[in-house]
């Protein structure tokens, strides 16, 4: 189709993304989440992208891809793999714990605000229901807008 092939046209190459996961200064939701804004954004398909994961690869990370690409044949199973092995355990609780102390900043603009909590939920393995954090973001607002 005529959108697929601007696609084509326009593709960024992995190794030109500077995006790079070790296992251990970032957390591993947070790469895959910059990974699919950047793999749409630069016109890169699923396949493609696990063709090219190599490139997104360093230190304890790369030896954990060196090892397990023989078994796994699609990005979505790489991801899944990935998540497994660098997730810690406690990763929810933690996470929820970050949404329950995440306040917004005196000059944190309330869109800023609302964009930063919602990107904390889509982190989650269990869907938060949609009254429980709106009412967490209202408690969480700068008291300063909410009275």
């Amino acid at each position: 189709t005529p959108h697929d092939s601007y696609h084509r046209t326009r593709a960024v190459p992995v190794y030109k993304w500077g995006l790079m996961f070790d296992g251990r200064s970032q957390s591993v939701g947070a790469f895959l989440q910059r990974v699919e804004e950047l793999r749409r954004a630069r016109g890169v398909t699923p396949t493609e992208l696990f063709e090219s994961a190599v490139d997104l690869f360093s230190g304890p990370a790369l030896v954990w891809y060196r090892s397990t690409i023989g078994r796994i044949n699609t990005w979505e199973q790489l991801c899944q793999d990935l998540e497994v092995v660098f997730q810690p355990p406690d990763h929810d609780i933690r996470l929820q714990q970050e949404i329950f102390n995440r306040m917004q900043g005196e000059t944190e603009s309330i869109d800023l605000f609302i964009a930063a909590m919602e990107g904390l939920y889509g982190r989650l393995a269990t869907n938060v229901p949609e009254e429980a954090r709106l009412r967490q973001m209202y408690h969480n607002l700068n008291p300063q807008l909410r009275d």
